[in-house]
């Protein structure tokens, strides 16, 4: 006799398989050269880090003026 769970199911129907995912298979890259690394941080890394450098400034900048601006106005609320 079948064992039955308390849904009246019978055990080896509630065992289901469920299909795996085959691994993917993607071609890894090769490391890079010390040339190809010295050109790729030139032409591309160092532009980009400038870049960022600037943005980051100028949002500082704009930050510091925009909490120096709400302590005068508390300030002034307080006066």
């Amino acid at each position: 006799m079948n064992k039955q769970d308390p849904w009246k199911r019978n055990k080896a129907s509630t065992t289901a398989t469920y299909p795996q995912q085959e691994a993917l298979l993607l071609n890894k890259p090769r490391d890079a050269t010390p040339e190809e690394f010295d050109e790729w941080f030139k032409t591309e890394l160092a532009p980009q880090a400038n870049m960022q450098f600037k943005l980051i400034i100028v949002a500082t900048i704009l930050q510091a003026f925009s909490w120096l601006c709400v302590m005068a106005i508390l300030y002034l609320n307080f006066l």
